[in-house]
């Protein structure tokens, strides 16, 4: 697998799914799961950029809007005029803030999503169940996962006894998602894609296995870390004004 290719695996049978992805049942070696851990990385969310609050914070005095306030307000202070230098000095202040909680809540939502994923997955390994570190999932793994069991990655259901996800943080449905194995005809919204398992969900019920399709930032849950970091600060009302 020369690149990350993202298909509408809920669209192929199981066995076509173990063949896309150079698979099968019975998952993957250690050399091979290795091997697919270097080309691909680990199985995480990735933050692209991080920096102190404080410097968030101070950031948004480098604003021109905010700059143009502080100026005036010391050419207020520079007239004695100390009330109009007050409310200026209050509108950067305020202008600043809002602009740092507007980006903060950005951060806020990347530590949440985090705490969605799980440590430890039961996986199959030259051929037997083992406990490893989720990190370590790659696109072929099988998984083994039942009821209260966190999902580790996105998973194409290959088998199942009466398994049901909850999906409530990302399609934002309170009842338990049933699943299935069989493929599903022409193009579906993703909470209609009920022979998949998302990384950051929780087993309800029932026992399964699926196969790895999809790790870190190319998962469903990766893709909501990646468009909240890439959000852009909208202009303020104040500096719009």
């Amino acid at each position: 697998m020369d690149s990350y290719k993202r298909l509408n695996y809920y669209r192929l049978r199981a066995q076509e799914v173990g063949e896309q992805l150079r698979s099968s049942p019975a998952g993957l070696t250690a050399v091979e799961a290795r091997h697919r851990s270097e080309q691909h990385g680990l199985n995480t969310l990735r933050r692209v950029h991080h920096e102190l609050r404080i410097t968030t914070f101070l950031r948004q005095f480098k604003s021109l809007f905010v700059v143009i306030l502080l100026i005036s307000s010391a050419f207020a202070i520079y007239l004695h005029d100390g009330k109009t230098a007050t409310i200026l000095l209050l509108i950067a202040l305020m202008n600043a803030a809002v602009g740092y909680f507007q980006e903060h809540k950005a951060e806020t939502l990347l530590e949440n999503l985090e705490q969605l994923l799980v440590p430890r997955c039961k996986v199959l390994r030259d051929g037997k169940l083992q406990d490893i570190d989720s990190t370590n999932l790659v696109l072929g793994d099988v998984v083994y996962i039942e009821s209260g069991d966190s999902v580790p990655a996105d998973l194409r259901v290959l088998d199942e006894a009466e398994l049901s996800t909850n999906d409530f943080a990302l399609t934002g449905e309170s009842d338990p998602s049933r699943k299935f194995v069989h493929p599903i005809d022409g193009e579906v919204p993703l909470g209609n894609r009920h022979n998949l398992v998302f990384m950051g969900t929780t087993v309800a019920t029932g026992t399964a296995h699926g196969m790895v399709i999809a790790t870190g930032m190319h998962t469903e849950l990766g893709r909501i870390a990646s468009l909240s970091q890439g959000t852009k600060t909208m202009p303020r009302p104040c500096k719009k004004k």
